[in-house]
Order: C-alpha cells, then sequence, then structure tokens
C-alpha cells in the first residue's frame, strides 16, 4: 500500500525487500557513452544498494549513476578505482579528468555517511562535497596534493577525516563550517 500511496511516493524507495542484497563490490570498467556501473548492476539494484565498493574505472557516467541514481548509497569505498576523463557533464558543467576527484561530485548530497576516495587521485576537487550534512567519514590516501576550494564546505557531521601527510595544498575554505 505504501508504494501507491500519494504522500509516501518518495519514500518508496527506502523500503528495501528482505531477498535483495544491499552491500555490493564489483569491477567496472569506464565506458565512453554510458556507466560501466550501470553494465555491471542493472537498474533494479540501484534503488537498494546501500554499501557499494567499486574496484576498476569509473568516469562522469558512472558519478552520474552514484549521486543521482542511487538513493540509498551511503558507504562508497572508491579506493581501488581509478578516475578516468569523460566530457560528459554529470551535472552542470561537471566532468571527470585523469586522476583527480570531480568538482561537485557529491555536492549536497545528503544520503553518504561514509566515503573512500580512490588511492589513484592527486587532487579533490572544489565543492567535491560541499554541503554534505549526513557525511561522518572521509578516507583521503596518499598522493593526494591538494584539496580545492570549498571541498568539504559546510559538512556538520564530519567527525573522522583521515589526510594523508602529503597535502602539499589546502585551497580557499576547504573545510569552512566543518
Amino acid at each position: 500500500d505504501y508504494y501507491q500511496a500519494e504522500n509516501w511516493e518518495k519514500f518508496n524507495l527506502r523500503i528495501i525487500p528482505d531477498n535483495v542484497t544491499t552491500d555490493i563490490t564489483v569491477t567496472v570498467e569506464a565506458q565512453e557513452a554510458t556507466s560501466g556501473l550501470l553494465k555491471v548492476v542493472g537498474d533494479e539494484a540501484l534503488n537498494y544498494i546501500t554499501s557499494l565498493t567499486l574496484k576498476g574505472s569509473i568516469n562522469s557516467y558512472d558519478f552520474m549513476l552514484m549521486r543521482n541514481k542511487m538513493p540509498n548509497l551511503h558507504y562508497l569505498d572508491l579506493t581501488e578505482t581509478t578516475v578516468k576523463a569523460n566530457p560528459y557533464q554529470f551535472i552542470t558543467g561537471c566532468y571527470t579528468e585523469d586522476n583527480r576527484f570531480p568538482n561537485s561530485a557529491f555536492q549536497s548530497v545528503n544520503k553518504l555517511y561514509a566515503i573512500k576516495l580512490p588511492n589513484s587521485i592527486k587532487l579533490v576537487g572544489k565543492n567535491a562535497f560541499s554541503n554534505c550534512i549526513q557525511l561522518k567519514t572521509v578516507t583521503v590516501y596518499n598522493g593526494v596534493q591538494r584539496i580545492d576550494e570549498a571541498a568539504f564546505n559546510y559538512c556538520p557531521s564530519l567527525t573522522n577525516l583521515d589526510l594523508p601527510d602529503g597535502i602539499v595544498s589546502k585551497r580557499k575554505n576547504a573545510f569552512r563550517e566543518t
């Protein structure tokens, strides 16, 4: 009944059937004009994934999918992924570049509680996690040299931020109101 009730239409995606796997580990390969992640997990599983561990390569299409099409994604482990350049804009003006965590990747996405960034990136982009009010834990690996402006701006729940010693530059307001 909840699935069809007028005031519950947005909440029906939070009702996860007992027979559905919500914790998934997959290997993906970045595609030129679609999401490699979508090819591996399929449309139906997107609504139910709460914890996702990716290995392989990802690009703009995969970021669009994680940010916009996975309403219950709370835990994301990208440790063993490589970010590949792709001109597709997952939100206006934002796309992936090689070895960079994209600008505004999860800006204002309030479903994430924890994320492990790719160990291959050298830069965390502008506004990458700004206004992620539920984000509690972020792991950044050695190799990251710069954290851009407002990357973690207004993340009031952030209590566990693992940063490597080798960061050369933290831009203006990278951690403001966090």
